[in-house]
């Protein structure tokens, strides 16, 4: 990856980091001559964009528990953002190492939360990797599907991780309520140990989603009970938020909406197909669409991200036709230029010229030398990291295998032929074997004066060839790629 011209000035680039989006790709830069300007650099891929809106409210946002957006802009046709570098991992590394104190977490969080909400922004994508650490203090990032409201409901896309997704986000349904949902399944995870819904399948989760109610029976505690119940209430308008939250942490005891919390079976074997409600269904589909497309996007990022390996493959195999068009001009010259000058030579009464224009098939090699490293640097770039896969030896290793078995076949059958009729030798199919290569020989030396025009003909098929070839390889990659991606997308 490389930095938009207008950062490139500004920042080196250190490295991507581990984790990247799947509508962004994340780099860690330094300014150029600093010593502690480090920072991260949230590049959105072609085809994605920044929400405007969330850009001019983020100015607003001056929460310790919200990550610093530094600047925001547009350079080179992408969208960028520039964030404070925290290198300390996440809440889902503090949540597997169990050094998360439930209560402060929650704490924190509502403090983020709330300062979100009251610029008027809705994160929906709350999870433990969206939480970082800095220092004591947790910090949400990652505002990619955040949404500014307009009024207090409204319906989008329903982008989301599943796991920690409120129930009304099957139909679209932004609001508030579904991050302090999703709070409730993180504080779920810290206090109990285990991931939500883990081992369930998709289908499950939706349907748990959609039907049930989250039990709690299993977190001991009472009053982290009660927050639980609190924030993983279904109905959004009676969900737990900031003030009900603020009134725990004091001690106190807000009201929770009683609901038959009716925990999930597993079906026994075999399982019925299971038939969900028709919007429920298509909220599946569409989750699964996303899913779907998200994976293809980053089978892409990686195709994409070996080209600069794949150009270099391209520069490299294609000096292997330089090779052969400088040595077969050098070798045409020195077999139609054995003659003194001024001298002629013939056979069969054909004369042979005494001069070869070397340096003209030379620079004709050269010429279909760079058409060629022309047509392998332009599959390059189209393939990436898919360019020459099988390598450009997988022709010739097929052929040689066939004339290696062909040559062996044949020496079998001879062998054999010897043993069974008692012959001693091959002596006579040998010399009969050489009079079309003594024909051969003759041949070449009478069409030698027109070697070199015979030559650049070659060379010049040749490389029309290989050009058309490429266009055939472009062709049959194309339809390659489009079928892995129907396979990829279609599921």
């Amino acid at each position: 990856m490389r930095l938009p011209g207008a950062l490139g000035s500004r920042f080196a680039v250190e490295g991507e980091l581990p984790v990247q989006g799947a509508e962004s790709d994340l780099l860690l830069v330094r300014e150029h001559g600093g010593e502690a300007g480090r920072y991260v650099v949230k590049i959105y891929r072609r085809g994605y964009s920044a929400d405007r809106e969330v850009w001019e409210m983020l100015p607003r946002l001056s929460s310790r528990n919200v990550v610093r957006v530094l600047e925001t802009g547009h350079a080179d046709g992408r969208d960028y953002e520039i964030l404070e570098y925290l290198p300390e991992g996440s809440l889902r590394g503090l949540a597997r190492a169990r050094r998360v104190d439930p209560t402060a977490a929650v704490a924190q969080l509502a403090e983020g939360l709330k300062a979100l909400h009251d610029a008027g922004i809705v994160h929906r994508d709350l999870k433990p990797e969206n939480v970082l650490v800095r220092g004591s203090e947790l910090v949400i990032t990652d505002f990619g599907l955040s949404r500014v409201l307009e009024q207090s409901v409204v319906f989008a896309s329903s982008s989301r991780t599943l796991a920690y997704a409120a129930p009304e986000s099957l139909s679209g349904q932004v609001s508030p309520a579904r991050d302090w949902w999703s709070l409730g399944m993180i504080a779920r995870e810290l206090i109990t140990g285990r991931r939500p819904f883990d081992g369930l399948s998709e289908t499950v989760v939706v349907d748990h989603l959609a039907t049930r109610a989250i039990e709690n029976d299993d977190v001991q505690d009472p009053h982290l009970r009660l927050l639980c119940q609190g924030l993983l209430t279904r109905d959004p308008r009676r969900r737990w938020g900031y003030a009900q939250i603020a009134e725990w942490l004091r001690g106190g005891t807000p009201a929770v909406q009683e609901e038959a919390a009716e925990p999930y079976v597993p079906p026994q074997a075999p399982p019925a197909p299971a038939r969900l409600p028709a919007d429920v269904d298509a909220a599946a589909d569409a989750y699964r669409a996303e899913g779907r497309a998200a994976l293809w996007e980053q089978q892409e990022g990686k195709r994409k991200a070996g080209r600069n390996a794949a150009r270099v493959r391209a520069v490299l195999w294609s000096l292997a036709f330089l090779a052969l068009w400088s040595a077969g001009s050098f070798a045409v010259s020195a077999m139609a230029g054995q003659a003194q000058p001024g001298e002629t030579a013939g056979v069969g009464g054909v004369q042979r010229a005494s001069a070869v224009p070397l340096g003209l098939m030379l620079l004709v090699g050269a010429g279909a030398w760079l058409v060629s490293a022309a047509v392998e640097l332009a599959l390059a770039q189209q393939q990436g990291a898919d360019y020459l896969a099988g390598g450009p030896w997988a022709a010739l290793a097929k052929g040689g295998r066939v004339l290696s078995g062909g040559l062996s076949k044949t020496s079998q059958a001879v062998s054999n032929t010897a043993r069974r009729t008692g012959a001693r030798g091959c002596g006579v199919a040998l010399l009969a074997a050489m009079i079309p290569v003594l024909m051969l020989l003759v041949l070449v030396s009478i069409l030698s004066s027109l070697a070199w025009l015979l030559w650049l003909l070659l060379v010049a098929v040749a490389t029309v060839g290989h050009a058309l070839g490429g266009g055939m390889r472009s062709h049959r990659w194309r339809e390659a790629n489009s079928a892995r991606r129907r396979e990829v997308i279609e599921g």
